[in-house]
């Protein structure tokens, strides 16, 4: 869903502004997909490289409001100090990112 949403918004955007949100959603799967491996550090890496891309977004992209939000959740799963919290923070995570995904505009 969040694929969708994210993909589907971005369509309509020129190629240079897509590509920023493009990295926010590999960086979240990459993440997720870290999880599922019991990969801490690269769990870690990832969403270090999440709030990265994330503070560089136009904020007529996605709203300084939601990109708070996301960055401050991808920055728990960066700073947890082991997988169990990694994943704890991560559903709060997925939860916010389908938010914004369905709150972009078309």
């Amino acid at each position: 869903m969040v694929a969708t949403a994210f993909s589907q918004n971005c369509l309509s955007q020129d190629s240079t502004k897509q590509y920023p949100l493009s990295q926010l959603l590999t960086y979240y799967y990459n993440i997720k997909n870290a999880l599922v491996a019991d990969d801490f550090a690269s769990a870690s890496t990832n969403a270090r490289a999440f709030v990265k891309t994330a503070n560089s977004i136009d904020y007529k992209l996605i709203s300084e409001g939601n990109i708070n939000t996301l960055v401050k959740d991808a920055t728990k799963i960066a700073e947890a100090k082991d997988i169990k919290d990694q994943r704890i923070c991560f559903a709060n995570f997925s939860t916010n990112m389908a938010a914004v995904a369905k709150a972009r505009p078309a």
